[in-house]
């Protein structure tokens, strides 16, 4: 299982390798994957494509870090992953837009049923 922010690196570089060649990546492009609120720099950047390439989620065929470019290829695990990841968000996703409905519908039940009892309640004494 692939932290936060690698997950994030490896999106990106899956992004932006679709057709299935090489690409070669500044480190500006590559950086652009992490939001404000976690922010990257680069010599975590190098840690993290390091660990990809180790783990064989994508292929470094050059790296120049004092300019900051980068020749990558995800590899068909980089790919597989990334995948289930998305699919688990759509799952986890949809999930909740079920349980929003259910809460809906069974407040919208209680609050009909309350409104008609306290209706037949009046009904009856006057």
């Amino acid at each position: 299982m692939l932290d936060r922010r690698t997950a994030l690196l490896l999106q990106k570089i899956n992004l932006l390798c679709v057709d299935g060649s090489y690409k070669i990546l500044e480190k500006d492009e590559l950086l652009s994957a992490f939001p404000a609120y976690l922010p990257q720099g680069e010599e975590g950047l190098a840690a993290m494509l390091q660990y990809l390439k180790e783990h064989e989620y994508i292929d470094v065929r050059y790296a120049d870090k004092e300019r900051g470019v980068y020749c990558l290829y995800p590899l068909p695990a980089g790919r597989l992953y990334a995948e289930s990841v998305t699919n688990e968000q759509a799952k986890e996703a949809r999930e909740l837009k079920r349980i929003l409905l259910a809460a809906f519908l069974s407040a919208f039940v209680g609050s009909t049923l309350g409104a008609g009892m306290v209706a037949l309640f009046f009904a009856l004494l006057v």
